[in-house]
């Protein structure tokens, strides 16, 4: 994720996609959002926002009407949206594929999915921090998921910028309780 340039409190993220239909949402705040702005559907999950991409590498909405509201700021570049092109996938089929996928991953691990060359590094958040940070340094990885136990679920994610926040409250602190 990246600033966008001149909005400091706007963020990108640039995706290599397949041609296909594609579903999203955002992770905001550890809240997952659609844009309302954008065409979306109603699934069993949720509400995703929805696009297409043919195999010329055009984006235009995957469910495109003519009561597509304007836009937010989570804006498709204009060069890429063809309104004119419309998918030609059948929502039985998407549901089909949807399900089929839904019962592979229901029936493997993640582990299975993984090539054999690939390693996975979650830390638990009882994790004592300098524990970690040894550990992201000595796997050679930039960031790492956080794994609750009891919650059983991934909460949230730690990287090198972390560690600098944390230093940085630490000088603070101990210049205020030290003095210069």
């Amino acid at each position: 994720m990246s600033p966008v340039e001149g909005c400091p409190t706007v963020f990108q993220v640039i995706c290599s996609l397949t041609p296909g239909y594609h579903e999203y949402k955002f992770l905001v705040d550890g809240e997952w959002h659609h844009d309302e702005n954008q065409t979306h559907v109603t699934r069993n999950y949720g509400i995703v926002n929805t696009v297409f991409l043919d195999g010329e590498q055009n984006m235009i909405p995957a469910v495109f009407n003519a009561e597509t509201r304007g836009r937010s700021n989570m804006e498709l570049d204009e060069v890429f949206f063809r309104p004119e092109i419309i998918p030609s996938i059948s929502e039985t089929d998407l549901e089909i594929s949807r399900n089929r996928i839904y019962a592979f991953l229901s029936m493997h691990t993640a582990y299975e999915l993984l090539p054999e060359s690939g390693k996975v590094i979650a830390l638990d958040v009882n994790l004592p921090v300098k524990q970690a940070f040894h550990i992201l340094y000595e796997q050679g990885i930039p960031l790492a998921p956080l794994w609750d136990f009891f919650k059983g679920q991934f909460v949230g994610v730690l990287s090198a910028l972390d560690f600098i926040l944390i230093l940085r409250e630490v000088c603070i602190l101990v210049l205020v309780l030290y003095g210069n």
